[in-house]
C-alpha cells in the first residue's frame, strides 16, 4: 500500500473518531439527563448506538494514530515530519501550513510544502517496501 493511501486513511479515521463522539456527546446534550450520561437507563437505545460507534471509531483512531506516529517518526528530516503531522494528523490545509510556517519564522511556499510532503512520502514508501521484502 502506497504511504500517501495509508496517511489519507489516517486522517479520514482522525475525522471519523471527531464526527463520531460530536455525534454521542449532541445527542447526550439533546437528552438533557442529570443522571450519568454512560446509564443504560440514561442512553438509551440509540445512546448506546452512539457510543459503541464512538469505541469502535476511538480504538481505530488509536491504530491509525499510532501507524502515522512510526512512519511519520521514521523520517529524518523534521520539517518533512511536521508537514506530515500538519497535513495527515491535524488536517491542515496547505494555505494554514503555509501561515503557519511563517508564524515560526521559517517561511516556505506552498510549492515548496507540496516537495517537501512528496519526497517525505516517497521515502515512507521505500520505508514500506524494505519491510515487506
Amino acid at each position: 500500500m502506497k504511504a500517501k493511501v495509508i496517511m489519507e486513511d489516517i486522517a479520514r479515521t482522525r475525522a471519523n473518531f471527531k464526527k463520531a463522539s460530536s455525534r454521542l456527546w449532541d445527542y447526550l446534550e439533546e437528552k438533557n439527563e442529570f443522571r450519568d450520561p454512560l446509564d443504560p437507563l440514561t442512553l438509551g437505545t440509540d445512546g448506546e448506538i452512539l457510543l459503541e460507534l464512538a469505541h469502535i471509531a476511538a480504538r481505530k483512531e488509536m491504530e491509525a494514530k499510532n501507524l502515522a506516529d512510526q512512519l511519520i517518526g521514521s523520517l529524518e528530516d523534521e520539517r518533512a515530519e511536521m508537514i506530515l503531522r500538519l497535513r495527515y494528523m491535524d488536517g491542515m490545509s496547505w494555505a494554514l501550513m503555509v501561515r503557519f510556517f511563517e508564524d515560526i519564522d521559517e517561511p516556505i511556499s506552498e510549492r515548496h510544502l507540496y516537495r517537501i510532503h512528496a519526497r517525505a512520502l516517497d521515502r515512507i514508501d521505500a520505508l514500506l517496501e524494505e519491510m515487506s521484502a
